[in-house]
């Protein structure tokens, strides 16, 4: 990986750290609402098709992972789920429907997929989701 690639990924797990921390208030009303279970946080972004790019998704999913190990937010683990959008953006709007309705994500977080932030960036600021895209 170029430094440039290296800083740029190291610039969206920060990015996604800042999320992680409580930034949004979802997050933070999540934690301090009486809410039980997992904080659920997606992502829609390219792992298969013309032009992959996992490492946003992989970076945040390490991040995730590790606050997890360290008892999550508030006590609350963080559910990350990631659809693969193969860069096609009736794949994308589909996924984002499934993850906000279907799987009640709070935020979107770790994409880095123009086609889900060109297609998809009303939908989220309609429904009330935060969108970190990396």
């Amino acid at each position: 990986m170029s430094p440039g690639r290296r800083r740029a990924a190291l610039l969206k797990v920060l990015g996604i750290a800042a999320l992680a921390l409580g930034g949004p208030v979802a997050l933070a009303a999540y934690g301090s609402s009486g809410s039980s279970g997992p904080i659920t946080i997606g992502a829609v972004t390219a792992l298969t098709g013309p032009i992959p790019i996992p490492d946003g998704t992989n970076g945040a999913k390490a991040y995730f992972d590790g606050l997890n190990a360290r008892g999550g937010i508030h006590g609350h683990k963080i559910n990350y789920i990631v659809e693969d959008d193969q860069s096609n953006p009736q794949l994308a709007a589909q996924d984002a429907r499934t993850l906000v309705t279907g799987d009640n994500v709070v935020a979107m977080a770790g994409a880095e997929s123009l086609v889900d932030c060109a297609v998809d960036g009303k939908f989220y600021a309609q429904s009330g989701v935060a969108d970190i895209m990396a």
